[in-house]
């Protein structure tokens, strides 16, 4: 599934009217990058209006018209031009499947390593980036059951320390239930 995009604070004007026909549209003068760049594409509110931007070069938008119901106006200068939380986005969420927000997207070799405790990762490795892979905790505790890790727990990663270059994160059972 594919998700719109979003970004805080993306409001500006309109720089000069449009009819409800035109398929493009130019907001205040340096204000094009308070969006986001279209990717999937993103909604805008003007008025009554919602937009779909396609594309963004600049302060000029190209749009198509007349989304999730609403009809296609004209506009004019000076109204205002928003990225707001549409229905559809909340539609897409609430549709979305956990594998569906974020599939991995590189693969995390620690086959056949042991972990003796912390194990790091530059923060630019883990920038943008979901991990999966073997990891394999020989004779190490969980800190919080004091349970050896074996094969088939279910684990989570508590970050611990963050530097610039570096997270450290210590495995956790998912479930700690004091020892049982």
């Amino acid at each position: 599934m594919a998700f719109l995009q979003v970004k805080n604070r993306a409001v500006s004007t309109l720089a000069s009217g449009i009819s409800d026909s035109d398929l493009s549209l130019t907001v205040a003068a340096g204000e094009g990058a308070k969006f986001p760049q279209p990717g999937n594409g993103f909604h805008i509110t003007i008025e009554d209006e919602i937009l779909k931007c396609t594309a963004r070069s600049g302060d000029t938008l190209t749009v198509t018209r007349a989304q999730e119901g609403t009809g296609a106006a004209a506009h004019s200068a000076g109204k205002a031009v928003e990225l707001r939380i549409t229905a559809k986005l909340i539609s897409d969420l609430n549709a979305a499947e956990v594998g569906d927000l974020k599939p991995p997207t590189k693969a995390l070799d620690m086959n056949s390593q042991n972990v003796t405790g912390v194990a790091s990762l530059t923060a630019t490795e883990l920038h943008g980036t979901t991990y999966w892979g073997d990891v394999h905790l020989e004779d190490v505790e969980c800190p919080i059951c004091h349970r050896k890790f074996k094969t088939e727990d279910r684990l989570v990663f508590i970050v611990s320390k963050v530097e610039e270059k570096f997270i450290t994160a210590i495995p956790v059972h998912l479930t700690c239930d004091g020892g049982q």
